[in-house]
Formats: C-alpha cells, structure tokens, sequence
C-alpha cells in the first residue's frame, strides 16, 4: 500500500473528508488530494501531525508496515501510556484479569492494582492476572512471529537476547536481507543472527533517537 493510499485510508476510517483534514492541518483541499494520489509526500512535521490524528506510527502511514504493532515483554502498560496502539504483549497484560477456564474472557482492571481474590468471571470461574506465569506456555508469540516475518525492518530495544521465546523472534524474519536494528548498552549473543545488523550501545532513551536520524538519512526522510 502507498503512503497515499494509507491516508486515505486511515481519513475514511476516521470519518473525516479531505476538507476536514486539511482544515485540521491548516492545508488545502489541493494539498490533501496531492498526498492521497501520491503526487506530494507530507513534510517530516506533517506525517508526526497525521501520526498524532490517526494514533498510528510513521512507517504504517508511510506504507512501508501493514502492522503498525510494538511487541513487548513488558506485562505493564507504558507502551499505551507512551501513545502506542496496537501493541502486542507477549506475557499479558497486568491491568486485566482473564478468566481460569476461558481464556478468552478477560476482563480490564477499572480501579487500582487489587482484585477481589473471590472474583469471578461471567463463566463463574475464578478470575486470574492475564499473564503469563513462570513454565505457563506464550500464547501470543504465533502472532509476534507473524509480524516480524512480515517486517520491513526489524527493531530490537532493550534486550540480553537471553530471555526464550522472545529471544527467537530475530531468526523469524523471513528474508535475510532485511536489516536488523538491535539497541541495548550491553553485549547480547548475536552470532547466529545472518541478517544485516547495526549495534546501537545505548540506553533506549539515547540509542533510539540516534537510530530514527539513520534512518531518516537512510531512507530520505
């Protein structure tokens, strides 16, 4: 899909015509039309702007990822908090609570951290954290292997690489040629990894957007 085609998209999902984008933008009409029939590319300020309007990371506005979806190890909620959508924890998620029996009903947390350790679920089982505990399998990691086999570029925040299954995450994408980004002050195990690697050895706060400017060189952005 363009990066035209993504906005357009993105616009009808919203409910908004090209009036209405443009005038939340403080752009023409014209100016929308051009990005949607891919003949002007929004400027760097413009894409962060449709970003915070269509709660969606550059590189699905971009075209360049069908699957705008951070995935974590992290059972806490900061990704959210940070303004991500769409993110995929691999071990749950400790503001809800999901049902002994049917791990399909899950439940959110309203208020605080606590739960009634008699609390049930609309199947009338007990209710438990919606994580995963210590030997329990990972039952969201098919789904982040689907992503990263998808991926365009592949990267790697924070991590020894020690931590399994996540740690196998880097082998799933499918084509070798695809770069690998790994950002982590330490020295992680990477000499099985076959695809292009950049080591970034920083703190995520540092290293991440030391790695945005390369790929904004990289790809012209």
């Amino acid at each position: 899909m363009t990066m035209g085609e993504r906005i357009k998209q993105l616009r009808k999902e919203k409910g908004m015509t090209q009036t209405d984008l443009a005038m939340t933008l403080n752009v023409t009409k014209g100016t929308v039309s051009t990005w949607e029939t891919n003949s002007r590319v929004p400027g760097f300020e413009t894409l962060n702007a449709l970003s915070d309007l269509f709660e969606r990371r550059l590189d699905y506005i971009m075209g360049r990822s069908d699957d705008a979806t951070p995935t974590t190890q992290n059972v806490d909620n900061l990704h959210e908090q940070a303004g991500s959508t769409r993110v995929l924890h691999l071990h749950g998620e400790l503001m809800k609570l999901r049902s002994e029996q049917n791990p399909d009903l899950i439940y959110d947390i309203n208020e605080g951290w606590e739960q009634d350790l008699n609390a049930r679920g609309e199947d009338g089982a007990l209710l438990r954290p919606h994580i995963v505990f210590f030997g329990e399998s990972v039952p969201m990691f098919d789904a982040a292997c689907k992503i990263v086999e998808r991926a365009d570029i592949l990267v790697v925040v924070g991590t020894s690489l020690a931590v399994y299954p996540a740690a196998m995450l880097v082998y799933y994408v499918r084509d070798k040629q695809v770069p690998i980004y790994l950002v982590d002050p330490g020295t992680p195990d990477t000499r099985l990894i076959k695809n292009p690697l950049t080591h970034i050895k920083e703190r995520g706060a540092v290293g991440l957007p030391q790695l945005v400017e390369e790929l904004k060189n990289e790809f012209g952005k």
